[in-house]
């Protein structure tokens, strides 16, 4: 069978591609291991999902923002600060203008929409569960053999362009013997919801400390989404406490600004590390997201960075298809790459900076941490560059008009 585009991947990278090339008489297959339908989790299983300012615009622009935007609860303050420190930094939307500086929504909403907004395509199929096999490419197409789940027989499928949407273990990257950068924070991220004795109010709080840094993102719900990070030798002692004894070391580490924490839903954890793909394209191939770059949850920038991957693919294939060229074309892949690679190596460089200075605890050190938290705060200039950055607002802006000058 014979297709435009593949994606390797059926989760919300994967289906955001699908999504944002709907407008094009592209015919496209997804492949994704587990059963799509079921890639959910289940109700009451916390994750939520930071989505910037920036990538509500995208969202908005490939028609699911209306859906998505009942299940957001907006950021509109972000507040950062240091135990045991004084300096802080605030940044607030009002401040530069914006309704918010990002939005905050349960992972399976986001799903369960995104994979709703591409079901009724006729020009979409979906192969799941089905697992990737071997890879080989022409001149003109490349071919891609799976087998669904069940089967015992390979099916064959071939497209002009293969994209990997695989994430962090992604089979496409081995397929092409990709090599990739890989920094292990010896760090375990729990993640819960958790309920305060003071409502949120829409803010957000980045907590840093000598353990490991804590946010608490606000949700619709009146809730905040937990993101406790803690060494890798402590994990397994502080997922065994009785939620009584966890909330007490979430009060601790985080301090009374909402009062007493007071519920904890049920705790789920998982590794850290960063991984950066050595390169992002290869023949009639290409990785976005998690696939590509799997980032430390310090910043929120992760699937943020994978959505920027989104729009500039879509924008250069649109711009393919209106001059009926090849979408898997060598001089696109190479555009391709040439528009992501800055915005992949500074947001990567941004975040594991951001995890490694707050590592360090001497006093010179813990001095500039608290005078440059104290500067954002103050200082117009540079608040206003460190909120277009975080908001995705900046690199966006960027990837656009670059490609509104595209021949």
């Amino acid at each position: 069978m014979k297709y435009d585009l593949i994606i390797s991947g059926g989760s919300l990278t994967g289906l955001s591609l699908a999504r944002a090339l709907s407008d094009l008489s592209l015919n496209i297959a997804v492949i994704e291991a587990r059963p799509l339908a079921e890639s959910v989790p289940i109700p009451g299983e916390s994750r939520a999902i930071a989505l910037s300012y920036g990538s509500k615009l995208f969202l908005q622009e490939i028609g699911v923002w209306p859906d998505l935007k009942t299940h957001c609860c907006p950021i509109e303050t972000i507040l950062a600060s240091e135990k045991g420190s004084f300096g802080h930094t605030r940044l607030q939307a009002n401040q530069e203008g914006l309704p918010a500086l990002g939005y905050v929504i349960p992972f399976a909403d986001l799903h369960n929409i995104l994979l709703q907004s591409i079901q009724d395509l006729n020009r979409l199929t979906v192969l799941s569960p089905a697992k990737c096999s071997n890879i080989s490419v022409d001149h003109d197409h490349i071919a891609i053999n799976f087998i669904r789940s069940g089967e015992e027989k390979k099916q064959s499928i071939s497209a002009r362009l293969l994209v990997g949407a695989d994430g962090l273990h992604s089979t496409l990257r081995k397929s092409f013997d990709i090599q990739a950068n890989e920094s292990d924070y010896r760090q375990t991220a729990i993640i819960a919801d958790i309920q305060t004795e003071i409502p949120h109010r829409n803010r957000a709080y980045e907590r840093f400390s000598r353990q490991g840094p804590m946010a608490l993102l606000p949700l619709q719900n009146g809730c905040s989404a937990l993101v406790y990070i803690v060494p890798d030798h402590a994990a397994r002692s502080i997922l065994e406490l009785n939620d009584q004894d966890f909330l007490q070391q979430v009060q601790e580490r985080f301090g009374y600004r909402l009062g007493r924490c007071k519920w904890v839903s049920a705790r789920r954890s998982f590794p850290l590390s960063q991984v950066h793909s050595r390169s992002i394209t290869a023949e009639r191939s290409v990785l976005l997201g998690n696939a590509a770059h799997t980032l430390h949850p310090v910043a929120g920038q992760g699937f943020n960075l994978g959505l920027r991957d989104v729009a500039t693919l879509s924008g250069l294939i649109h711009l393919a298809v209106e001059q009926g060229q090849d979408i898997g074309n060598p001089d696109l892949l190479d555009r391709y790459r040439q528009l992501r690679r800055n915005d992949q190596c500074l947001t990567g460089q941004f975040t594991d900076g951001l995890v490694r200075l707050f590592d360090l605890d001497t006093i010179p050190i813990r001095g500039l941490r608290n005078l440059a938290m104290h500067a954002i705060s103050h200082c117009a200039p540079l608040r206003h560059l460190m909120t277009r950055q975080t908001t995705g607002l900046a690199p966006l802006s960027r990837m656009k008009q670059v490609l509104s000058q595209e021949p």
